[in-house]
């Protein structure tokens, strides 16, 4: 099994991309309150197919630059920054 970082130095040159998020990932719910949690949030509350569409690209491209952050200030680092995520209980 190969470690986050290794991970991380294979995919260096292809870190970004702009496919959309699965369907299934957007029902996740972070302890932690995220870009990514936030944009989950508002995917739940729209109905319109293209807006949703377009959220799960922005999911995606929110977590390649999470990878890249993570590359550089290591693992843990949103614990720093992003505050726990108030709609954690009501779920």
């Amino acid at each position: 099994m190969e470690s986050d970082e290794e991970e991380l130095e294979q995919n260096e040159d292809s870190w970004f991309s702009c496919e959309p998020e699965t369907e299934g990932r957007m029902t996740h719910i972070s302890y932690r309150y995220t870009p990514c949690e936030v944009l989950r949030q508002i995917y739940k509350r729209v109905d319109n197919p293209e807006v949703k569409s377009m959220i799960r690209v922005a999911t995606t491209m929110a977590k390649s630059m999470a990878t890249r952050i993570t590359k550089y200030e290591g693992k843990g680092w949103g614990q720093k920054i992003y505050p726990k995520n108030p709609y954690w209980k009501n779920q």
